[in-house]
């Protein structure tokens, strides 16, 4: 797994290379411009708010997370660095949903699968929340596969936590939630 989760960040930040390299490290797209539009009214204490009126079109987490790198220049460089850490991650964590469902060789081929699955990848350069949101997705079946073996009453607490997260990083989460 740790070659695996080397592989995947390997990958994501060869991504973020060759995008660079393309001369498309600045380019963002429309969605991108409304995430970073509320983070940057959040850093500045205006709170959620898009061209000066308050917004919900968008969930708060990931316009929060694209806050924090706003300070890191050349930005977008930051966010796409951190989501190659998160989608490498997220190999691991699928991982070990593998193993505890199917075992360890089922566990290791969703992992190895998921390492090089092209969009995920491709998502490392995009500001968009997909790999936040999967990351929390991820997350939240891992707290809850082992509050249901263990019986681990903070396990189901982290299952929740990492449930809500996934809700406020992209709402089309909701639909699960229930």
């Amino acid at each position: 797994i740790i070659f695996i989760f080397i592989v995947a960040l390997f990958l994501r930040l060869l991504m973020v290379g060759v995008w660079y390299a393309m001369d498309q490290g600045e380019r963002l797209s429309a969605d991108a411009d409304i995430y970073i539009g509320l983070a940057e009214s959040l850093m500045a204490g205006q709170g959620f708010q898009l061209d000066g009126v308050p917004s919900l079109r968008r969930p708060p987490l990931y316009p929060f997370f694209i806050g924090l790198f706003l300070k890191v220049r050349p930005f977008p460089i930051g966010v796409y660095i951190a989501q190659a850490f998160l989608g490498a991650f997220s190999c691991v964590l699928l991982y070990f949903l593998g193993r505890v469902m199917f075992g360890e060789k089922a566990g290791l081929l969703a992992a190895a699968l998921f390492s090089v699955y092209y969009l995920d990848v491709r998502q490392t350069v995009m500001v968009l929340p997909k790999i936040l949101f999967v990351f929390f997705l991820l997350l939240h079946f891992c707290f809850l596969m082992s509050a249901q073996s263990r019986g681990s009453s903070s396990a189901y607490v982290g299952s929740g936590v990492a449930a809500g997260l996934m809700l406020l990083a992209k709402e089309v989460a909701v639909f699960y939630i229930p």
